[in-house]
């Protein structure tokens, strides 16, 4: 995934709602005018996304959602009660630019006469990007078949994977030709790719291969395998633990996280993070391991660049 945002009271995700909102609720963000927008970073990954949109009526009544961007229309479809509407996001809508401007329009009701119209009462409880990997006709997929082919991407017994160049997948590659940065964990020690047992791990700065970097753009990371030719290949992860999310709205569900959300924190010692995928975040456990598992970032869960 690269974005998976809640809204309601209280969340830190609301910070990218922009006008046309009213005070938000448990746990969902109303929509005060006939029109209200979002901001949000826009997709690193290059390619087609998903975009996903948890949205509910009040009552009974059918009301027609319209999301557009800068392009155009994302998608238009009738809601009655909640539901999940999907629209693709094609490369073009993003590729050239640093963040998303999301519209939310819906129609105006019909009052009966001599009544005043009534504001719609739409919520919007969770938006999400999902990448997009299957062509169809035309050069692009239904939403539906998106959907289909994610949620049929399911790992066998292994955790981390890494999607090598020498396998056909395209390397990562940042634009002014930037190469990623190794990164250490609170603990000091440095991440790496243990080759033995296929999986990301971390040790003593010295002790370990320093094979792995993060791909750093914006608000997004990307784990690489750097190999001896310096080519960066992707390292996707899958979330575990009994907090995984089985939440069957989250069209990667099961599958693995390719793209990392990076929040930053400014400490004593410096300019730290955390990676957040999957509603949860990455975690250096004591015994070596790298885990996808924790839903707070604390200290374990913090990261920082090798000096």
């Amino acid at each position: 995934p690269i974005v998976d945002l809640r809204f309601g009271r209280g969340r830190p995700d609301n910070a990218v709602l922009g006008d046309g909102w009213e005070e938000a609720e448990s746990d969902a963000v109303r929509m005060a005018e006939q029109q209200a927008r979002l901001r949000l970073t826009a997709p690193y990954v290059p390619g087609d996304h998903v975009l996903l949109v948890d949205v509910s009526v009040d009552g009974g009544d059918r009301q027609v959602v319209e999301i557009t961007n800068e392009t155009g229309v994302v998608l238009r479809q009738s809601i009655v009660g909640r539901s999940t509407v999907r629209g693709l996001l094609p490369r073009a809508s993003h590729s050239a630019v640093v963040s998303l401007n999301i519209t939310f329009s819906a129609e105006e009701r019909q009052a009966p006469p001599f009544e005043k119209t009534t504001a719609p009462r739409i919520a919007v409880h969770r938006v999400g990007i999902a990448i997009a990997r299957s062509v169809a006709r035309g050069g692009y997929a239904s939403a539906a078949d998106l959907i289909a082919a994610t949620n049929a991407h399911r790992s066998g017994g292994r955790k981390h994977e890494i999607l090598r160049s020498a396998e056909g997948f395209r390397p990562v590659a940042l634009p002014g030709g930037r190469t990623g940065l190794p990164i250490v964990t609170t603990f000091g020690t440095r991440v790496y790719w243990d080759e033995v047992v296929g999986e990301v791990r971390h040790g003593r700065s010295g002790a370990v291969p320093e094979n792995l970097v993060l791909a750093e753009h914006g608000d997004f990371g990307v784990l690489c395998h750097r190999s001896l030719d310096r080519k960066q290949d992707r390292i996707v992860i899958r979330p575990e633990g009994s907090l995984a999310s089985t939440d069957a709205w989250i069209p990667w569900t099961g599958g693995y996280i390719h793209t990392f959300e990076l929040l930053r924190r400014q400490t004593a010692a410096g300019m730290r993070f955390g990676l957040r995928g999957g509603c949860l975040y990455l975690c250096a456990e004591p015994d070596g391991s790298i885990t996808l598992s924790r839903p707070h970032w604390n200290a374990w869960e913090t990261f920082g660049f090798q000096a």
